[in-house]
């Protein structure tokens, strides 16, 4: 998945700094090259997964790893929200993966 440059990181740093006089720091920089990685890293994990179609053995295990990136809902790109749903969707109806 690299589509990740799609994240709406200023709604991030809006959300993160709802107080206009915040200042950004080096750290905070580090939190968002940190939170990328994050979400790269899972949805990477779960393309691979979809891929092998091992949803259809450890269904609950994959649903759960959704889960994991869903809570970033707000600022995933829109294919890879539907690419979590998907996944989500052929978790629970345990259909074989054929994208």
């Amino acid at each position: 998945m690299d589509k990740q440059s799609d994240i709406d990181w200023d709604r991030i740093e809006r959300m993160r700094f709802a107080n206009a006089d915040a200042e950004i720091t080096p750290d905070d920089r580090y939190s968002r090259a940190n939170l990328k990685e994050k979400i790269t890293s899972r949805m990477d994990q779960l393309q691979a997964w979809m891929e092998r179609n091992y949803h259809l053995k450890h269904s609950d295990k994959v649903y759960e790893h959704t889960l994991t990136i869903s809570k970033f809902w707000s600022v995933l790109s829109e294919e890879d929200r539907e690419y979590v749903q998907m996944a989500q969707m052929a978790c629970e109806e345990k259909q074989e993966w054929n994208v």
